[in-house]
Protein backbone atom coordinates (compact mmCIF):
# COMPACT_ATOMS: atom_id res chain seq x y z
CA UNK A 1 0.00 0.00 0.00
CA UNK A 2 1.45 3.18 -0.66
CA UNK A 3 2.55 5.76 2.04
CA UNK A 4 2.65 8.87 -0.09
CA UNK A 5 1.12 12.19 0.35
CA UNK A 6 -1.30 11.50 -2.88
CA UNK A 7 -3.54 9.69 -1.03
CA UNK A 8 -7.31 10.59 -0.84
CA UNK A 9 -9.85 9.92 1.67
CA UNK A 10 -12.98 7.40 1.65
CA UNK A 11 -15.24 7.13 4.15
CA UNK A 12 -17.18 3.56 3.41
CA UNK A 13 -20.29 3.13 5.58
CA UNK A 14 -20.40 -0.98 6.39
CA UNK A 15 -23.03 -2.65 9.01
CA UNK A 16 -22.00 -3.24 12.29
CA UNK A 17 -21.43 -7.38 11.48
CA UNK A 18 -19.21 -6.57 8.95
CA UNK A 19 -17.27 -3.80 10.86
CA UNK A 20 -16.75 -6.67 13.73
CA UNK A 21 -15.22 -9.12 10.73
CA UNK A 22 -12.88 -6.70 9.94
CA UNK A 23 -11.85 -5.05 13.45
CA UNK A 24 -11.57 -9.22 13.98
CA UNK A 25 -9.58 -9.56 10.82
CA UNK A 26 -7.25 -6.49 11.25
CA UNK A 27 -6.43 -7.02 15.17
CA UNK A 28 -5.27 -10.46 14.13
CA UNK A 29 -2.99 -8.44 11.23
CA UNK A 30 -1.85 -6.07 14.07
CA UNK A 31 -3.60 -3.19 12.26
CA UNK A 32 -6.11 -0.59 12.97
CA UNK A 33 -9.53 -1.45 11.18
CA UNK A 34 -9.73 2.01 9.31
CA UNK A 35 -5.85 0.45 7.91
CA UNK A 36 -6.90 -2.72 6.75
CA UNK A 37 -10.38 -1.18 5.03
CA UNK A 38 -7.67 0.90 3.21
CA UNK A 39 -5.71 -2.07 2.18
CA UNK A 40 -8.49 -4.41 1.33
CA UNK A 41 -10.01 -1.16 -0.97
CA UNK A 42 -6.33 -0.62 -2.80
CA UNK A 43 -5.92 -4.25 -3.43
CA UNK A 44 -9.52 -4.58 -4.76
CA UNK A 45 -8.46 -1.59 -7.15
CA UNK A 46 -5.48 -3.39 -8.31
CA UNK A 47 -7.29 -6.33 -9.05
CA UNK A 48 -9.39 -4.22 -11.57
CA UNK A 49 -6.23 -2.36 -12.82
CA UNK A 50 -4.68 -5.33 -13.98
CA UNK A 51 -8.46 -6.72 -15.67
CA UNK A 52 -7.17 -9.99 -14.27
CA UNK A 53 -9.17 -12.61 -15.66
CA UNK A 54 -9.37 -15.55 -13.30
CA UNK A 55 -10.79 -18.37 -11.35
CA UNK A 56 -10.29 -20.49 -8.05
CA UNK A 57 -9.47 -23.75 -8.22
CA UNK A 58 -8.85 -26.50 -5.23
CA UNK A 59 -5.07 -27.23 -5.33
CA UNK A 60 -5.75 -31.14 -5.38
CA UNK A 61 -7.75 -30.83 -8.84
CA UNK A 62 -4.71 -28.53 -9.79
CA UNK A 63 -2.39 -31.01 -9.25
CA UNK A 64 -4.17 -33.94 -10.82
CA UNK A 65 -4.76 -31.76 -14.45
CA UNK A 66 -0.79 -31.36 -14.28
CA UNK A 67 0.10 -34.96 -13.95
CA UNK A 68 3.17 -34.59 -15.78
CA UNK A 69 6.21 -32.43 -16.75
CA UNK A 70 5.05 -32.36 -20.40
CA UNK A 71 1.86 -31.34 -19.93
CA UNK A 72 2.54 -28.64 -17.28
CA UNK A 73 5.36 -27.11 -20.10
CA UNK A 74 2.55 -27.00 -22.55
CA UNK A 75 0.14 -25.42 -20.63
CA UNK A 76 2.79 -22.78 -19.27
CA UNK A 77 3.59 -21.92 -22.93
CA UNK A 78 -0.32 -21.55 -23.95
CA UNK A 79 -0.66 -19.82 -20.75
CA UNK A 80 2.43 -17.30 -21.77
CA UNK A 81 1.17 -16.73 -25.32
CA UNK A 82 -2.07 -15.44 -24.24
CA UNK A 83 -0.73 -13.08 -21.85
CA UNK A 84 1.67 -11.63 -24.27
CA UNK A 85 -1.25 -11.44 -26.64
CA UNK A 86 -3.43 -9.79 -24.02
CA UNK A 87 -0.73 -7.54 -23.10
CA UNK A 88 0.00 -6.17 -26.92
CA UNK A 89 -3.78 -4.69 -26.41
CA UNK A 90 -2.83 -2.91 -23.49
CA UNK A 91 -1.94 1.07 -22.84
CA UNK A 92 1.72 0.55 -21.74
CA UNK A 93 4.33 -0.64 -23.82
CA UNK A 94 5.09 -4.39 -24.12
CA UNK A 95 8.69 -4.42 -22.24
CA UNK A 96 10.70 -5.56 -19.37
CA UNK A 97 9.53 -2.97 -17.07
CA UNK A 98 5.97 -3.84 -18.06
CA UNK A 99 7.01 -7.71 -17.37
CA UNK A 100 8.19 -7.18 -13.98
CA UNK A 101 5.25 -4.52 -13.03
CA UNK A 102 2.79 -7.62 -14.17
CA UNK A 103 4.74 -10.10 -12.09
CA UNK A 104 4.61 -7.87 -8.84
CA UNK A 105 1.24 -7.08 -9.16
CA UNK A 106 -0.03 -10.78 -9.56
CA UNK A 107 2.32 -11.85 -6.74
CA UNK A 108 1.18 -9.12 -4.43
CA UNK A 109 -2.15 -9.42 -5.22
CA UNK A 110 -2.34 -13.43 -4.60
CA UNK A 111 -0.31 -12.90 -1.21
CA UNK A 112 2.86 -14.92 -2.83
CA UNK A 113 6.37 -14.27 -1.52
CA UNK A 114 8.47 -13.14 -4.09
CA UNK A 115 11.95 -11.53 -4.44
CA UNK A 116 13.65 -9.92 -7.73
CA UNK A 117 17.22 -9.10 -6.92
CA UNK A 118 20.11 -8.13 -8.74
CA UNK A 119 23.33 -10.06 -8.96
CA UNK A 120 26.02 -8.85 -10.71
CA UNK A 121 25.22 -8.89 -14.19
CA UNK A 122 22.06 -10.84 -13.46
CA UNK A 123 18.51 -10.39 -12.58
CA UNK A 124 17.07 -13.18 -10.34
CA UNK A 125 13.21 -13.57 -9.80
CA UNK A 126 12.84 -16.04 -6.99
CA UNK A 127 8.91 -16.81 -5.98
CA UNK A 128 8.14 -18.19 -2.74
CA UNK A 129 4.36 -19.82 -3.60
CA UNK A 130 4.35 -22.84 -1.22
CA UNK A 131 1.69 -25.03 -3.28
CA UNK A 132 3.69 -28.00 -5.06
CA UNK A 133 6.36 -29.16 -7.78
CA UNK A 134 3.93 -29.05 -10.67
CA UNK A 135 2.72 -25.52 -9.80
CA UNK A 136 6.59 -23.87 -9.58
CA UNK A 137 7.59 -25.76 -13.02
CA UNK A 138 4.07 -24.29 -14.61
CA UNK A 139 5.06 -20.59 -13.43
CA UNK A 140 8.81 -20.75 -13.54
CA UNK A 141 7.84 -21.72 -17.48
CA UNK A 142 5.32 -19.46 -17.85
CA UNK A 143 7.13 -16.81 -16.78
CA UNK A 144 10.64 -18.47 -19.24
CA UNK A 145 8.25 -17.84 -21.97
CA UNK A 146 7.14 -14.32 -21.74
CA UNK A 147 10.66 -13.55 -20.78
CA UNK A 148 12.21 -15.40 -23.62
CA UNK A 149 8.63 -13.28 -26.27
CA UNK A 150 10.72 -10.24 -24.87
CA UNK A 151 14.15 -11.11 -25.85
CA UNK A 152 15.29 -11.76 -22.84
CA UNK A 153 18.56 -14.58 -22.03
CA UNK A 154 17.61 -17.34 -19.51
CA UNK A 155 20.63 -17.79 -17.70
CA UNK A 156 18.98 -20.20 -15.44
CA UNK A 157 16.16 -21.92 -13.89
CA UNK A 158 15.45 -23.49 -10.56
CA UNK A 159 12.18 -25.39 -9.99
CA UNK A 160 11.64 -26.75 -6.40
CA UNK A 161 8.50 -27.84 -4.58
CA UNK A 162 7.67 -24.54 -3.31
CA UNK A 163 9.80 -22.19 -5.00
CA UNK A 164 11.28 -21.34 -8.25
CA UNK A 165 13.76 -19.02 -9.56
CA UNK A 166 14.92 -17.43 -12.85
CA UNK A 167 18.10 -15.76 -13.52
CA UNK A 168 18.57 -13.74 -16.64
CA UNK A 169 21.29 -11.59 -18.01
CA UNK A 170 20.96 -8.27 -16.79
CA UNK A 171 21.13 -5.77 -20.18
CA UNK A 172 19.07 -2.59 -18.02
CA UNK A 173 21.18 -0.32 -17.04
CA UNK A 174 18.70 1.48 -15.63
CA UNK A 175 16.41 -1.26 -14.04
CA UNK A 176 16.03 -0.72 -10.22
CA UNK A 177 14.18 -2.88 -7.99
Amino acid sequence: MSNNNDSKQVNPRISKEAFDILELAAKQKDLAPTTYMAKILEDHARYYELKVQAFIIDKDILTKICSDDDKVDEMALGQSERKFAEWQVSPDPVSFEYFVKRFKAWHDLNNIQYKIAMVEDSIIFTVNHGIGERWSRFQCMMNINLLEKLDETVLSKKIERLIFSIEIKNIHQDFTI
